[in-house]
């Protein structure tokens, strides 16, 4: 080494072994500084802001079952935590995700540091300079843009809150390995085996992926902590000293497989999805992959949702195969020679094998699958460069190389969070870079309608019927246009149509139903919402149009029998109980009514009618001072709402009382609840 060189490590001997994991959280804070902003998007919606686990609502058993939603019960529970706390602010959520990414970070350089400056395969070669490459490599880490759908997409936190459970335990078998022989350390050893252990649980516990790291650890035993003048030896020497530990991370494969036997398991993943065959899955993932590898060294483009098709001719499937063939022999080669680079192909192909192989989900390519090896690719990147910079005298060089580098990877990063703060924009840019993504018109049409703008919504709908004429999905949503413009013909039309599409549609049944309700066909209406349970008997929605068809016709028994049906299935709802109160204020059961309103407003506080419909029925109990507070309350989140204003002025007029000059003589009768139309 020159002496240039020797100037460099020794400096890096003598830095603070604070400086660098500092550096990392402060770099990791300036990038993500404006990813704060970010909203709700796609998968958040449903998991977080539409899920009535968020509000514990469904009761203990139902809660719990939710918990475990898609096997990924430490996921939702950070989100039921993060909702507590923050409601539905999405700033809470976003500052969990930055400081698990942080925290990651430093685990990353834990077990980077040490593998580079005590394994017996790089302790001559980076024992000065290890820290350094470490710092380097997890700063390209936690820079990378790559990673921002991990960070900022918020129910992406599966992968990042997966990847530091993973992540601890590799820095824990380090620590454990690098210990191995130290006849002082026996106390440290088992300290370290538990944390390795419990991290591996908890890895998988957030997402199945994590069932991969015992792999990862024994590789990482193979290449960096079984000396090559007697690789198999020591490693079986090895092995033996750390059956323990072995034998506690093999509990990861006894989790997974209790995950993967929960009734909630998400449908969209496993042999259980027939949206796609594992050959057309398995066919197509080489292209993905070389996709992947593409990003992490030129992150130009990145898409939240690619709709990534299935390859189809003999280039897209034969080209990539190839070439991904081609680089998972040579990671074998590496591998069994116990070259450093067998280890970053193991770590890649390995951890990227449950969502990237013949093992079929609905959604082919996501970029936050490369959470993980990512890492993997930067630290082979790093060293490999280092020891040619080494080679070439050029270190110095190198050094401002890599600082350029991860700038400019922290702006990427920082301009892509930009993307994240409106569903208009992140959709846009979808359709710019997939233009043949049917779901990206879609989400950009729900994210108009939101805003207003059910004409431009209306045109995109259209478009993504055309690119996948045989999803009925966009009808529900042109027809709910239709129906809020009171084209009640037109919507009746459109949800036929999809219905003839597609006859099991339980929605498209449920939406007819309401179509039907509006337009006064209280038999039509009846058989549209038969039908739609006749399709999912658990529809609760439909229990409740049910009822209010049956209520229509003056059938209140049965009506308040399918209320009922649907608070079994789905008891957060509150549109049933208003239901039951409106029936028994119109049958003068006031005490009744009275109990069911308020079980609805203990459900759904900031809903004006159903708090209306209570203070009315408190009137007719003769509480007229509760009453009036509940139409101060209404007043309060709806000034001038024309049901509380005639409700004080009856209230006046009962008390003698001069009634307000916009008053109405009469309180407007009690309605029942309608529920909102499915959408797609």
């Amino acid at each position: 080494m020159n002496i240039e060189a020797h100037q460099l490590t020794s400096r890096d001997r003598s830095s603070s072994a604070w400086t660098y994991p500092v550096i990392l959280l402060l770099a990791a804070l300036a990038a993500y500084a404006n990813h704060f902003d970010g909203v709700f998007l796609m998968d958040d919606l449903s998991n977080i802001v539409e899920n009535p686990t968020m509000k514990f609502a469904g009761g203990f058993a139902q809660n719990w079952r939710e918990l475990f939603a898609h096997g990924r019960p430490l996921v939702f529970f950070s989100l039921l935590i993060d909702f507590t706390l923050w409601g539905l602010s999405p700033v809470g959520f976003h500052i969990f995700n930055l400081a698990v990414h942080m925290v990651a970070g430093l685990a990353a350089y834990g077990f980077l540091a040490t593998t580079f400056t005590k394994s017996p395969v790089f302790s001559e070669r980076f024992r000065e300079n290890g820290r350094l490459l470490a710092f380097v490599s997890t700063l390209i880490w936690v820079l990378h843009p790559l990673n921002t759908q991990s960070v900022t997409y918020i129910v992406q936190r599966a992968e990042s809150l997966m990847g530091l459970f993973f992540l601890v335990t590799m820095f824990a078998t380090a620590k454990i390995f690098s210990l191995q022989g130290d006849p002082g350390a026996r106390r440290a050893l088992r300290r370290w085996q538990w944390v390795a252990i419990v991290a591996a649980v908890l890895s998988v516990a957030t997402k199945q992926v994590g069932v991969t790291v015992p792999i990862i650890v024994l590789a990482s035993q193979w290449i960096f902590w079984a000396p090559r003048e007697d690789g198999r030896g020591s490693f079986l020497r090895g092995l033996k000293a750390q059956k323990s530990l072995y034998l506690g991370l093999s509990a990861t494969f006894a989790a997974a497989a209790l995950l993967v036997m929960l009734p909630t398991l998400d449908p969209n993943s496993g042999f259980q999805y027939k949206g796609i065959t594992p050959w057309d899955y398995f066919k197509t993932q080489p292209g993905v992959l070389l996709h992947y590898i593409r990003l992490f060294f030129w992150p130009g483009t990145l898409v939240l949702d690619y709709g990534w098709p299935v390859a189809a001719s003999l280039k897209a499937i034969i080209v990539p195969g190839l070439i991904v063939t081609a680089l998972a022999v040579g990671t074998i080669l590496a591998f069994i020679k116990q070259k450093p680079i067998g280890f970053v192909g193991v770590w890649f192909f390995v951890v990227l094998a449950p969502s990237s192989s013949f093992l079929p989900i609905k959604d082919l390519a996501f970029e936050h699958r490369m959470y993980l090896p990512a890492l993997a690719l930067a630290a082979g990147l790093v060293a490999y460069g280092w020891l040619l910079a080494s080679r070439l005298n050029v270190e110095r060089t190198a050094i401002a190389a890599a600082a350029i580098i991860a700038v400019a990877l922290g702006i990427r990063t920082h301009v892509r969070n930009y993307d994240y703060r409106s569903p208009v924009t992140m959709w846009s840019k979808v359709i710019s870079a997939r233009p043949e993504n049917p779901r990206a018109f879609n989400e950009l049409g729900n994210a108009l309608m939101q805003n207003g703008r059910g004409s431009d919504a209306l045109e995109l709908f259209k478009k993504a019927l055309a690119l996948e004429p045989n999803n009925p999905g966009p009808l529900l949503n042109i027809s709910n246009i239709l129906q809020s413009a009171n084209q009640l013909d037109d919507a009746l039309a459109i949800l036929k149509k999809a219905t003839d599409m597609k006859p099991d549609f339980a929605a498209a049944w449920f939406n007819l139903g309401n179509v039907y309700i509006a337009k006064k066909d209280q038999p039509n209406a009846e058989a549209a919402y038969r039908k739609a349970l006749e399709i999912d008997p658990k529809y609760a929605e439909a229990f409740v149009g049910l009822g209010n068809a049956l209520a229509i016709a003056n059938n209140y028994d049965s009506a308040i029998e399918q209320y009922h049906k649907a608070l079994a299935v789905r008891p957060w709802l509150s549109q049933p109980y208003n239901n039951i109160g409106t029936i028994y204020s119109q049958m003068k059961k006031h005490e009744d009514a009275l109990k069911a309103y308020v079980d609805a407003i203990n459900l759904q506080p900031s809903d004006t009618s159903i708090r209306v419909n209570l203070a009315n029925t408190l009137v007719d109990l003769g509480n007229v001072d509760q009453a009036r507070e509940q139409y101060g309350l209404t007043l309060r989140m709806a000034p001038e709402h024309p049901g509380a204003v005639a409700g004080l002025n009856r209230i006046a007029a009962i008390t003698k009382q001069k009634a307000p000059d916009k008053a109405r003589e009469n309180a407007p009768p009690p309605a029942l609840s309608p529920i909102p139309p499915s959408g797609n």
